[in-house]
């Protein structure tokens, strides 16, 4: 647990950190493709899940995007109703679970 403020740099990004538990991400990845519903860690890896709610053809779907702390995506999924899935990291198998999809908002 980070009790004080910790300033990361890189280059032009910069992260500012207070009271946090688990590893940070320095994001600077793939753009956000629309409303970002959900974002954990994978239970205890150093993987985040980006869950989206995104809308095609008058339809929603979600966007299930794994990142590592790099920012660099490991897995990426489009979901059309509730599932799991798998994503394999530091020689361990985690289960991924996503609701249903919903409309974003």
């Amino acid at each position: 647990m980070l009790v004080d403020i910790i300033v990361v740099e890189k280059g032009r990004t910069r992260l500012l950190a207070k009271d946090i538990i688990g590893p940070i991400v320095v994001f600077d990845g793939p753009k956000h493709p629309g409303y970002l519903r959900e974002c954990a860690r994978v239970e205890c890896s150093g993987l985040l899940l980006l869950h989206y709610n995104l809308v095609r053809d008058g339809k929603p779907f979600n966007l299930a995007r794994v990142i590592n702390t790099e920012g660099a995506v490991v897995l990426e999924r489009e979901l059309y109703r509730g599932d799991q899935f798998s994503v394999r990291h530091g020689g361990k198998t985690y289960r991924v679970r996503i609701p249903e999809p919903d409309w974003p908002g």
